[in-house]
């Protein structure tokens, strides 16, 4: 029937000019024959069949099937930092007194509006080199008083407008063990606007200008509740329990290893690390992810984990960082939280 229709379209045209021409009557009796068979053949051709009730597609395998909208979960934000928006050029590291207990390191730096219609006001709290040597992550602001006397061109107070480009000078005080770090712009939420990894602060190395940081890890929040306690669990006044339920993913072509330190919920009180694992009894802490977690090449570790966290906070974001400090992902909890207080 296909192949009929096919032919009868790309020919009729000619058929029509052979029975004109046709001088031979006998001839062109059978072949009109012929062709009032094909022209019924052809009837189907300038009409569709409907489809049958019943579907002959075989489901593909592997495939999830479709959900209505009306019965999917909202999308969580996953990551609430752009990370780019502010652009950062560090000209030249110095660092002061070197050997001594707080050695000083003076950036020379340009931060660039690439991204915020509204503009970015800068201030000495903006700004946050997070170091993960010491032991243990540390947040380290600028110290306005560390700044050379007579210093004029400090980058801040400063307000950028869109497009708009400004070089100063900024002091980190530093501890002795801290030799590399990432520094950021920051709102005062913690939405990350701007980032520049530095690999060797100590001996004011720069980083290459062409440097791109391959980040590995990817996480997502499945959910967050919040409860006023949990059995087996005696708080203090002004606590809770957070049970936030993460997926992370391991990108890199090795194992990945996260300690406690590097799964953390970040407020205007500092960090919140996990509460699990040898702080709760075998039974409980069973019921939650242990660290440290180790995930394989390709593979999505999924689990709840434990925080005791403050009443009252502002900001709530969990952040992802890796060995070096540098904040694979950020998720701004505020917009996830279910509230379990009677619990």
């Amino acid at each position: 029937m296909a192949f009929t229709c096919s032919w009868y379209l790309q020919n009729r045209l000619w058929i029509r000019e052979l029975i004109l021409d046709s001088m031979n009557k006998k001839y062109a009796f059978f072949l009109i024959l012929y062709l009032v068979g094909v022209f019924v053949l052809a009837a189907g051709c300038t009409t569709q069949t409907p489809p049958s009730k019943q579907s002959t597609e075989l489901p593909v395998a592997g495939t999830t099937p479709t959900i209505n909208e009306s019965d999917q979960n909202p999308v969580l934000e996953t990551d609430t930092s752009a990370f780019d928006l502010i652009e950062i050029t560090i000209h030249r590291i110095t660092v002061q007194n070197p050997g001594t207990e707080v050695p000083l390191a003076t950036f020379d730096i340009s931060l660039r509006n690439n991204g915020i219609p509204e503009g970015f006001s800068i201030d000495n709290r903006s700004l946050v080199l997070i170091a993960p040597d010491y032991p243990g992550q540390m947040n380290i602001y600028p110290k306005t008083e560390h700044l050379p006397e007579g210093t004029t061109n400090t980058i801040f107070p400063l307000h950028l407008a869109p497009g708009q480009e400004a070089r100063g000078i900024v002091v980190f005080p530093l501890l002795q063990n801290v030799h590399s770090g990432a520094l950021y712009v920051k709102y005062p939420n913690w939405t990350i606007a701007g980032e520049q990894y530095i690999p060797e602060i100590a001996n004011g190395a720069l980083p290459p200008s062409d440097q791109d940081y391959k980040k590995t890890l990817g996480m997502s929040v499945d959910s967050a509740v919040q409860m006023k306690t949990i059995p087996g669990m005696n708080l203090q006044p002004g606590v809770k329990i957070a049970i936030i339920n993460v997926s992370i993913t391991n990108h890199a072509d090795t194992d990945a290893t996260i300690r406690r330190e590097q799964l953390f919920i970040l407020t205007e009180r500092g960090g919140t690390f996990e509460h699990g694992g040898d702080r709760l009894t075998g039974e409980m802490a069973a019921q939650y992810l242990r660290f440290p977690l180790h995930i394989q090449p390709g593979e999505t570790l999924s689990g709840p984990v434990l925080y005791i966290i403050y009443s009252g906070t502002r900001t709530n974001k969990l952040v992802l960082i890796d060995n070096n400090g540098i904040i694979q992902s950020m998720a701004d909890l505020n917009t996830m939280y279910r509230y379990e207080l009677e619990h």
